[in-house]
């Protein structure tokens, strides 16, 4: 153990190491003899005079002298260089080559800032947090660290989340503090590590976690945090054996990574990955490798979606949806059956047809139910020639659901007016129930090439018996689960 925690340490070492030499490769003039750089900045080459202040600063090719370091910086920073506006800033910050001078130093790196430069972003930040060289106020504090935050900075990212914690110059919120000491933690911050795990360890803003808990106290005590070593200690006899080992695999297993910024990609982390359930419905797949289909009505204020099936549950990824006809395309990293769908044989009034759902919203439990009748009306509601009308038991679980012939096609998507399922949410067993026909759900898959040409024929379901329509379907069918 005391070796695999060493190993997490190289590692976060060789990252910082990383992080500060990579400022260098900024000028041009890296590969370039001393001299020649010097000419160029006493020509009046910005570039050339950071790499000349960098070289002072750093011991690099030349003494170090920090006083030289600071004048050529404030050369290359008076004629508009980011880095050496940052530099100097930091340099007054720490009285470096020059006495400390904190309204300097705001100064400098308020200009680096409003050009992007994102170290220099949370700088401001901290001056305005503090109070250094400027008026302390939290609500500018926040904004500056919310740009650099949402670039990846860790620090930037751990402060606000303090920010939020305590709300101070933004709204009181332990979903956003989670949030963003989440993003933190994960780049190896051990404070936001440590503050992540007593959200987890008292279910503030996030649900209760021993485990969670437990890892990330253990991340930052591997950096030395004495408190992230107490609380570790106490939270240790609130759980069993299990669940102690399984905190210190995971920590074995972290990972830092850099600049991790939020975008869709990663939109289940934090909070959200803890968000209550919505809403659950029916969907199918439609090729083999993981594109389903299902209704977009209940999906529309989606912080996340998930796909279960009696195996597994993975998230799912919204591809492309079609409002008006309620219709949605999703996506997860899997392989499974799927359904063919029959958009051009022609479907009668009173045919036999069929549909499978899940629903309930028991979680422990998978069981599909078998839903069979006829076509009722080949006309929706109020004569809508999108939709059928159905004979057919229904309840909301089964919105989604795809409505199948006997040689196990898809024919339509089953959906229930709002109204209906207001009805069937006060008791009422069964609901109205329409199906969107499989004409529309097939010029939507049209659009998209890759799911074309995956889709199966229609023509492997003839002369298909009941019972194995209804077995293929139900190989095919899931249980989307909205938070």
């Amino acid at each position: 153990m005391i070796k695999r925690i060493k190993c997490y340490l190289f590692g976060v070492i060789m990252l910082l190491v990383l992080v500060c030499t990579t400022g260098r490769a900024q000028s041009g003039y890296e590969d370039k003899s001393f001299s020649d750089v010097l000419t160029a900045a006493k020509s009046g080459d910005p570039f050339a005079q950071y790499e000349i202040a960098m070289r002072y600063y750093r011991g690099w090719d030349v003494q170090s002298n920090m006083k030289t370091a600071a004048e050529w910086m404030m050369r290359s920073a008076e004629r508009g260089h980011t880095n050496a506006q940052l530099m100097l800033g930091k340099m007054y910050l720490n009285g470096e080559g020059l006495d400390k001078n904190n309204e300097q130093a705001f100064f400098w790196l308020n200009k680096a800032a409003e050009q992007g430069e994102i170290e220099a972003q949370y700088l401001v930040g901290e001056c305005y947090h503090y109070g250094r060289g400027v008026a302390a106020d939290q609500i500018k504090a926040a904004e500056w660290f919310k740009k650099a935050a949402e670039k990846g900075d860790a620090k930037a990212q751990y402060y606000l989340g303090k920010l939020y914690e305590n709300g101070q110059g933004v709204p009181l919120n332990d979903k956003e503090a989670v949030r963003w000491f989440w993003f933190a933690a994960n780049q190896g911050h051990a404070q936001a590590q440590y503050m992540l795990a007593m959200h987890y360890a008292t279910g503030r803003g996030v649900h209760l976690n021993y485990v969670e808990a437990y890892k990330w106290f253990n991340l930052s005590a591997a950096q030395g945090n004495p408190s992230a070593i107490d609380q570790r200690e106490k939270i240790i006899h609130k759980m069993s054996k299990d669940q102690i080992t399984e905190a210190q695999r995971l920590s074995i297993k972290f990972i830092p990574v850099q600049k991790i910024a939020p975008s869709p990609e990663i939109s289940e982390i934090s909070a959200m990955q803890d968000a209550p359930l919505q809403a659950s419905g029916t969907g199918f797949f439609i090729t083999t490798n993981g594109y389903l289909v299902t209704a977009y009505r209940f999906l529309q204020d989606a912080l996340r979606i998930d796909v279960r099936t009696s195996a597994w549950t993975k998230r799912a990824k919204l591809i492309k949806f079609d409002a008006a006809n309620d219709l949605a395309i999703l996506k997860v990293d899997s392989t499974n059956g799927c359904l063919a769908i029959d958009s051009n044989t022609p479907v009668e009034k009173g045919q036999p047809v069929f549909t499978l759902g899940i629903v309930s919203d028991n979680l422990k439990v998978w069981a599909p139910k078998l839903g069979d009748g006829n076509i009722r009306s080949l006309s929706g509601v109020g004569e809508d020639p999108r939709f059928y009308m159905l004979n057919l038991p229904i309840q909301p679980g089964n919105v989604g659901g795809p409505l199948v012939n006997v040689e196990g096609n898809v024919v339509g998507i089953i959906t229930i007016r709002p109204d209906e399922i207001l009805r069937l949410k006060n008791d009422e067993k069964f609901g109205l129930a329409e199906a969107v026909k499989s004409a529309h759900l097939q010029s939507l898959l049209d659009a998209i090439p890759e799911i074309r040409k995956l889709q199966i024929d229609p023509a492997i379901g003839k002369n298909r018996k009941f019972e194995d329509s209804v077995k293929f379907a139900t190989e095919a069918i899931v249980q989307v689960l909205v938070y």
